[in-house]
């Protein structure tokens, strides 16, 4: 299970969102307008024809863009009833740059995540059920030549390989017709040994099916399960931090929170302090989990101790930082099981509705006890001069915390969270 620790949440500005702008656009010259239109147009086709879905012909929407895309972790797919291309404006941008927002509608049916698992629009509810969603984005679009000097990313270039007078911004999300997304998910579908992601395609092809035929049903098919997917969520946790997360064992016993067999990480573990565990239901049979803690660092397989704070945050403190470094994890509602054999083939069960954790891939999550007694109880049983040293500094150092003791200077981690 992949889950990101995140020691401070910075809002980043999105370049497509729209703000007070219109008091600042012009109507650009025709010529100018219709070059612009064109591109926009070019482009919105090709994406809801899905020519960039699969890896392809997935660089080739480069051609496009003032800067490079990889295209990689950026899998959604937004399946749409149609979309309408507006006129160009002409914005007057600092430092002398001249861009042409153009107003792209796009009346979406759902989303289909990175698991192959789709989630309707927020127009599938209530008295608008069978409805599109329309959904208004401001690519914005700059000349070719006055982009290539200065839109440089890392190792990569913005380069027009094709010479298009226009390049555009926009998010690397795509936008494809309900035809073009049956075909993806057919594709996905049949090309994957995973039992989940063939199950969550297996369900948005039957939906999508619907959609391209007009027999949306008049209300959403609700399932239950007998546990909330908060209840799991803080079930898991309380199981995981605890000595659960740092044995083979372990493990096997928390493979039942899991809709896969789970493969932990167990040469980076993270330690903390937990101060609370939520769970928000963000559709019918989707939930987002969030673990809020107070890091106190990440243990290796040789027993040391790195990225760890000079001091233990307490409830109350001064600290602004206090519940700010989070981990988050996904929960499906899953009713079917998967007996895996040792070919890797996969016979499919019927269930009780469950909320299952979708991610496989995980480094533990331990608190400060666990932590303790795990590199008490491996120091005990290691003869590796190296290990031995990297243990008893860590203890040091984790029984500090455990006392609320600020770290000595010859102690405090080259690199910390920044939260002391």
């Amino acid at each position: 299970m992949t889950r990101t620790g995140i020691a401070n949440l910075l809002g980043a500005a999105l370049c497509l969102s729209v703000v007070a702008l219109y008091a600042q656009w012009q109507i650009p010259p025709q010529k100018t307008a219709d070059g612009v239109k064109k591109v926009v147009e070019q482009y919105c086709k090709m994406d809801a024809e899905g020519r960039w879905l699969g890896p392809a012909h997935r660089d080739e929407s480069n051609d496009f863009f003032t800067e490079f895309q990889s295209n990689e972790g950026s899998t959604d797919v937004i399946v749409l009833e149609h979309y309408v291309v507006g006129d160009p404006h002409e914005d007057h941008g600092p430092n002398g740059y001249v861009d042409y927002p153009v107003e792209v509608d796009y009346f979406e049916w759902g989303r289909v995540d990175s698991f192959l698992h789709f989630t309707w629009g927020a127009g599938q509810q209530g008295d608008v059920w069978g409805k599109a969603t329309k959904e208004t984005m401001y690519p914005q679009v700059y000349p070719t030549d006055e982009t290539e000097n200065w839109e440089k990313t890392g190792n990569q270039e913005k380069g027009n390989g094709k010479g298009l007078p226009w390049s555009m911004r926009l998010p690397p999300t795509h936008y494809v017709s309900v035809d073009a997304a049956i075909r993806y998910m057919t594709q996905m579908h049949d090309s994957s040994n995973d039992p989940l992601m063939r199950y969550n395609a297996s369900q948005t092809l039957t939906i999508l099916a619907r959609i391209a035929a007009g027999t949306l049903l008049t209300k959403q098919v609700v399932r239950s399960a007998l546990e909330s997917s908060q209840s799991v969520a803080k079930r898991f946790v309380d199981l995981e931090s605890g000595d659960k997360g740092l044995t083979p064992d372990g493990w096997t016993e928390l493979a039942k929170f899991f809709a896969e067999t789970p493969k932990p990480q167990l040469d980076s573990i993270n330690v903390a302090d937990i101060v609370g565990v939520g769970s928000t239901d963000i559709a019918e049979d989707i939930a987002d989990a969030k673990i809020s803690t107070n890091s106190l660092g990440r243990l290796d397989s040789s027993l040391r101790l790195t990225d760890y704070p000079e001091m233990r945050l307490i409830s109350g403190g001064a600290s602004a930082c206090y519940g700010d470094y989070r981990f988050e994890f996904t929960l499906q509602l899953i009713d079917t099981r998967w007996d895996i054999a040792p070919d890797g083939t996969a016979k499919a069960f019927p269930a009780p509705p469950a909320w299952k954790i979708r991610e496989r891939s995980q480094e533990p999550l331990v608190t400060l006890a666990t932590a303790i007694r795990y590199v008490t109880t491996m120091r005990s049983k290691t003869k590796d001069p190296t290990i031995r040293r990297n243990a008893n500094r860590t203890l040091l150092i984790l029984k500090r915390y455990e006392q609320h003791r600020s770290l000595p200077d010859d102690m405090v981690s080259a690199k910390s969270d920044g939260c002391s």
